[in-house]
């Protein structure tokens, strides 16, 4: 059994702080409507250096690989797939979650756990149930 977690952008706007920062610029991502944010543009404005977005990126990061961490020390896996929408931000987020699993992870199982993103598209959930639809279909378990 592998893990596999799948991390989706939902709402991005309810993790942005509002307003202005203590300086009293603006930064990149306060600059938009907050309901109008997306995952894609906190990611994009925390490659650019945007102060806010790197500390809502790091807290996620820190969320997630406190849940990787507990996954491995529950399940001793050999692998864990992370995969979804949020992952396709690459290194900017997998390097940290996979530091913090580690903070988090008993040492030795960590050490026994792979931990890789998906390269699976947005799409691969719905073509996989289409598989398993036409996998039961022939098998004569759907009319």
């Amino acid at each position: 059994m592998v893990p596999t977690v799948s991390v989706g952008a939902g709402d991005a706007s309810r993790s942005m702080p509002r307003g202005r920062t203590s300086r009293g610029r603006r930064e990149v991502c306060c600059e938009r409507d907050p309901n109008r944010i997306d995952a894609p543009q906190v990611f994009a404005a925390a490659a650019q250096g945007d102060p806010v977005a790197v500390t809502v990126v790091a807290r996620a990061a820190q969320a997630l690989g406190a849940g990787v961490g507990n996954l491995i020390n529950l399940y001793n896996p050999e692998l864990i797939l992370l995969g979804g929408s949020v992952m396709e931000a690459g290194e900017i987020l997998m390097e940290p979650v996979v530091r913090w699993a580690r903070f988090y992870a008993f040492e030795a199982a960590f050490d026994r756990t792979r931990i890789v993103r998906s390269t699976l598209t947005k799409e691969s959930g719905v073509q996989g149930a289409a598989a398993l639809f036409l996998y039961e279909r022939s098998r004569g378990r759907l009319g």
